[in-house]
This record gives C-alpha cells, sequence and structure tokens, in this order.
C-alpha cells in the first residue's frame, strides 16, 4: 500500500489516545530524536487542533517531554475561517508545523529558513506515516492564512511562521 492524501474527512475528533498514538513518534525516547535538526537546534513546534461539540481544541506537542499539553478552547470558526481548504477542516485534527525563526535564523541567518523548511518536512512525513499506519487518512493543507493560523496560536508573527498544516482523521465514509 502507497502512502495517499485524503481529502475527504469524518467530522469526528480524533480521541485522546488517537491523538497521542498520532504524535508519539515524534517524541524524544531516553534523550534521541527521530529526526534531524540542523545544529540540534529542533526549530520546529507542534501544535494540533482537533474540533469539539461546541469549541476547537489548541494543544501542544512537547516532543521533549513526550506530552500533549491543552493550552485553550477557541471558537471553531476561527479555525474554519483561517484555512481555506473545505476538506480540511472540521477534520480529526490540523496538525500545525512551527518554526520559530528566532532559534533557527539566530544561529545560520536566513539559511535557516533552509533549514526549518527540512525539518518539517521530515515531521510532516512521520506524521502521515503514522497516520496511515493507524488507518488515519492525512493530507498537507497549502491553503490557510498564516497571520490567522498564528492568531489561533497564540504566536508572534515577527518570531514564528507556519511551516504547514497537516489534516489527519478518519476517511469519509469509514467512521
Amino acid at each position: 500500500m502507497r502512502l495517499r492524501s485524503t481529502r475527504s474527512f469524518e467530522p469526528t475528533a480524533l480521541s485522546d489516545e488517537h491523538l497521542s498514538d498520532l504524535v508519539r513518534p515524534l517524541c524524544s525516547i531516553e534523550g534521541q530524536m527521530p529526526y534531524a535538526s540542523a545544529g540540534g537546534l529542533y526549530c520546529c513546534h507542534l501544535f494540533a487542533l482537533r474540533p469539539a461539540a461546541d469549541h476547537s481544541e489548541v494543544w501542544y506537542v512537547d516532543i521533549a517531554d513526550a506530552a500533549l499539553h491543552r493550552l485553550c478552547h477557541i471558537p471553531s470558526n476561527e479555525v474554519g475561517a483561517a484555512v481555506f481548504e473545505p476538506w480540511a477542516w472540521p477534520s480529526g485534527c490540523l496538525i500545525a508545523i512551527v518554526v520559530d525563526f528566532r532559534r533557527i535564523c539566530g544561529k545560520y541567518g536566513l539559511r535557516g529558513l533552509r533549514f526549518g523548511m527540512f525539518e518539517s518536512g521530515s515531521i510532516a512525513q512521520i506524521v502521515r506515516q503514522q497516520a496511515f499506519s493507524m488507518g488515519l487518512g492525512s493530507c498537507v493543507v497549502g491553503g490557510y492564512s498564516d497571520d490567522s493560523v498564528l492568531e489561533v496560536l497564540d504566536l508572534d508573527p515577527e518570531w514564528f511562521g507556519i511551516a504547514m498544516l497537516i489534516a489527519a482523521g478518519a476517511p469519509a465514509g469509514q467512521a
């Protein structure tokens, strides 16, 4: 079986267990990271957006401590307004890969942007492969407002950038 993009999801949120399982392969095990990072800086931060009955949840994926931290609840329409692709939200979750420009460009200057993209690509491949192994669909989302997603995540656009969003969840008709 080949890894394929899914562009039609059930609007059902992933359970806590499934969300945890989806991001677990990204987490440090005994201090060892599952992907490379320029200079060992690990400039990418991961957030998960998950729909709920009357709101959406924002989670931070702490890859160093292998933990998920629920940060806040926000109106679901804020996520919907930030994502232009109607198939991407609501889905089981959206994984936002955020580059910390202060960290990577502070050491490497503008070349750090390239290194941030390399790291985010590695993360995306791990997330998509894990979704596939869990029987979930996934797809990299290209249509979103960078500023609106940063606002949803409460991050300063001067220091952070959205490298990509990944929609993951049960493919439509398979819930």
